[in-house]
């Protein structure tokens, strides 16, 4: 099943196991995860932080528009199933 939602605070790891396979790709948000977690104050590096499951798996995270990435300008993936929608 696959199922697009918002990540939670106490959910950071997950997220890291998610990012550590794709370190080249991801140190930015990795960076900013370790710094300021899942709780989004507005604070620099915070965000809201959104990932799409398939069978309760991550498949594809990003922080939603607005925030830690897209003040970087840095592209925000998504999985292609969900660009169907």
């Amino acid at each position: 099943m696959q199922s697009i939602r918002i990540l939670q605070p106490g959910e950071e790891a997950v997220l890291e196991q998610f990012l550590a396979r794709r370190p080249e790709s991801s140190m930015i948000m990795r960076s900013n995860l370790r710094a300021a977690g899942l709780e989004d104050r507005g604070l620099p590096n915070h965000a809201t932080y959104g990932a799409a499951f398939e069978d309760g798996v991550i498949i594809a995270a990003a922080p939603t528009v607005g925030t830690a990435w897209s003040w970087c300008r840095l592209p925000t993936p998504w999985p292609p199933w969900y660009a169907a929608r």
